[in-house]
């Protein structure tokens, strides 16, 4: 699904926004923070994730129940901004 296009005018975000907007209560509040912070679109904003390079990554299992039959995952990703004035956490 393609729904981020650049046309002559640059990059055409309205129907990922629309997207984000129908699948907001079904991300985890971390994600649904970070995907909805109009800092992140703009190329102006020091915080946001353009030019931005991967700090770290971490990946877990986690389980839960008697057998630990009940399996999640969770990807934690830690960004270093260009300007090292802030660190995103997703």
């Amino acid at each position: 699904m393609r729904i981020i296009k650049k046309d002559k005018n640059g990059w055409q975000l309205d129907a990922y926004l629309e997207y984000l907007n129908r699948i907001r209560d079904k991300l985890p509040p971390n994600a649904r923070a970070f995907a909805f912070c109009q800092g992140h679109y703009d190329i102006e904003d020091h915080k946001g994730p353009y030019d931005s390079w991967v700090e770290s990554v971490i990946i877990r299992e986690l389980s839960e129940g008697a057998r630990h039959e009940q399996r999640t995952l969770e990807i934690k990703t830690r960004f270093c901004t260009m300007l090292f004035s802030a660190t995103l956490m997703v």
